[in-house]
């Protein structure tokens, strides 16, 4: 009865039947085989039919049992049987898993180079990309400056170096101011109580106007010392001594228009100017000397006139913008062009260095202010729109965190932002004492970043190119999100083209179109009565 087990299903049959074919078979099984793969034996291939079966008979009250199960030692070994099996299938999918995970392992790593060879070709690519670029910038600068007779120079490039230098001391700068002192910074009331002291004329009759006044860095630091650069139509630039009333230094040589000077804090013995004439000239003096400014050289880069020059911070380097679409970065000691953006979207007529010194703030005649990286390509890391009409002038407060923009007429006001949010917190229309509008020429923070000084010119309503009267207003931060006028100064009879803050914003300085410098200063009365 060993072999009494169905031929299909291996177990003992229920109800066995067997064929004429020899074999026995589970009654049900064979019949579900028969009528789903036809009247074959499953063994034997040969013809069988349900009529070629035949019931066998056995008793249905003792069924056998498989020895194995039989007897305690029988299921002992089929259960170490089992074990066995089970055991031998866990090893094989351990070599398995293992196998798999070498495999994993050797794709990760062939992901892995392939990414490190992509990122290798795409810096390759973008550096080939920077160098074409450059590339094309140079020759279409060669092709124009030789159109022109200019004198072509290389762009040097920025280094590691010096951008180290440069975000070192940036560092410094942020914490220096936030340890700065302010107790002597006089209040609103103070500062409202300012004054014309004098008015001087120290520019030429015959080309009327003066465009830019700026106070001298030692006027800023020795009390003895009251001095201001002052820029005219004439081509000119004076150093004007207040308190004796004299003329300290002329700096001839711009046969056009000057647009504007710029001097450093940190290196008081050079200026910078630029004019109508496509020329950037560097002047120094020996030993802080006013009397002996003389040029150091003369830079030809642009193709139109020159607009705007500052100098950074560390008065290491400085900028230049130009109506030819192009601001370049120079070396101040050796004038070496170190990064020339050519093609620009639009002309942007003034620009100036963070106080950090590693942001370059641009205002565009597109109605747009771009805020650039030093250490970044050419293209501006921020775009700050919102002005109706071209942006004309830009300042940074001394703090680091406000810009302040003022866009021209028809409709110029000033806009105030957060440049930690790119977010404009104030806008403001400017207004002279009788509360009358008037459009913007250009902004100036004092030194402490709590006032801003607004000049600009009333127009007639027929004529908005025709100034009847000049206008110098002067704001105060009454909250970190708010300003107010608290003091307006009319005295120019045409438009007011700059100011300039004193010591302690004690004192401002500003210069109008009808040829005069104005001195203000605030009531030393009040100030000691305070």
């Amino acid at each position: 009865m060993s072999d009494f087990v169905c031929a299909i299903s291996g177990v003992y049959p229920e109800e066995p039947v067997i064929s004429t074919t020899g074999y026995i078979f589970e009654k049900r099984v064979i019949e579900k085989y028969l009528k789903a793969n036809g009247d074959v034996c499953p063994l034997t291939s040969e013809p069988l039919t349900l009529e070629n079966l035949l019931p066998v008979k056995v008793s249905k009250y003792a069924k056998p049992r498989p020895a194995a199960t039989s007897s305690i030692p029988g299921m002992l070994m089929s259960l170490q049987n089992e074990w066995d099996s089970l055991l031998t299938e866990v090893f094989n999918l351990r070599v398995h898993l293992d196998t798999v995970r070498k495999q994993l392992s050797h794709a990760l790593y062939q992901h892995d180079a392939a990414c490190r060879v992509i990122a290798r070709l795409l810096r390759e690519k973008e550096a080939a990309e920077k160098v074409t670029t450059q590339l094309q910038r140079e020759t279409k600068t060669f092709t124009e400056a030789q159109a022109q007779g200019l004198s072509v120079v290389q762009e040097v490039g920025v280094s590691e170096g010096l951008l180290e230098e440069l975000q070192s001391h940036a560092k410094m700068l942020l914490g220096k101011r936030k340890k700065r002192d302010l107790s002597n910074l006089p209040s609103k009331n103070i500062v409202s109580s300012m004054r014309e002291i004098a008015s001087f004329t120290p520019h030429s009759s015959t080309l009327p106007g003066i465009t830019r006044c700026l106070v001298h860095p030692l006027s800023k630091v020795d009390d003895t010392t009251k001095c201001v650069w002052t820029a005219g139509i004439d081509g000119a630039v004076h150093l004007f001594d207040v308190q004796n009333e004299k003329t300290l230094c002329r700096l001839h040589g711009h046969l056009k228009r000057v647009n504007s000077v710029a001097c450093s804090g940190y290196r008081s013995d050079i200026v910078v100017t630029a004019s109508d004439d496509k020329t950037v000239r560097v002047w120094s003096s020996s030993d802080n000397d006013l009397e002996s400014y003389k040029l150091s050289y003369l830079l030809r880069h642009h193709t139109k006139g020159v607009t705007n020059v500052c100098i950074n911070p560390m008065a290491n380097l400085f900028i230049s913008t130009s109506r030819d679409l192009s601001w370049i970065l120079h070396d101040l000691n050796s004038g070496q062009v170190l990064r020339a953006y050519r093609d620009l979207p639009c002309a942007m007529p003034v620009l100036m260095f963070h106080p950090d010194g590693m942001l370059i703030g641009a205002s565009g005649m597109n109605n747009n202010i771009y805020i650039y990286d030093v250490k970044g390509d050419c293209s501006p890391t921020i775009i700050l729109p919102g002005h109706e009409t071209p942006v004309t002038d830009l300042q940074f407060s001394e703090n680091g965190y406000y810009l302040a923009t003022a866009s021209a007429c028809p409709g110029g006001t000033v806009k105030l932002w957060d440049l930690r949010k790119s977010f404009n917190f104030e806008t403001i229309q400017p207004v002279n004492e009788e509360n009358i509008p008037f459009s913007p020429s250009k902004i100036c923070f004092d030194d402490s970043g709590n006032y801003l000084a607004v000049t600009g010119g009333t127009t007639d309503a027929n004529d908005s190119t025709h100034y009847s009267a000049g206008c110098a207003s002067i704001y105060s931060f009454v909250s970190k999100t708010q300003l107010e006028l608290i003091k307006s100064l009319q005295s120019h009879t045409n438009l007011v083209t700059d100011a300039s803050f004193g010591r302690n914003a004690q004192s401002l300085f500003t210069c109008s179109l009808d040829r005069t410098v104005k001195y203000w200063h605030v009531n030393n009365e009040q100030e000691t009565t305070t």
